[in-house]
């Protein structure tokens, strides 16, 4: 068995990291896109026709992402930084 030389994968979110905070910002969701014109649609298309491939060399890191996780790490910042914001302006 050879090396693997390709990896595809199947976008669900792209976006881009605010340059200041490096915050992350979604700008499109395919799973929309995928059940509808998918699902809904006389097109015929499949998954595999949104498929990204493209060499693991080209690959710096590499995590595992997961939605929930990332909101609940989300909404602590937030609260985090309410929090500090008030007790700033109250001195």
């Amino acid at each position: 068995m050879g090396d693997i030389e390709y990896i595809s994968l199947l976008p669900l979110l792209s976006g881009y990291r605010e340059s200041g905070t490096l915050g992350v910002i979604f700008t499109t969701n395919y799973y929309n896109h995928y059940n509808e014109f998918l699902f809904d649609s006389a097109e015929s298309l499949s998954l595999d026709d949104f498929n990204i491939t493209f060499p693991i060399s080209e690959i710096l890191s590499i995590s595992l992402f997961d939605m929930e996780t990332y909101n609940k790490f989300q909404s602590k910042i937030s609260s985090y930084s309410i929090k500090r914001y008030f007790s700033k302006t109250k001195k």
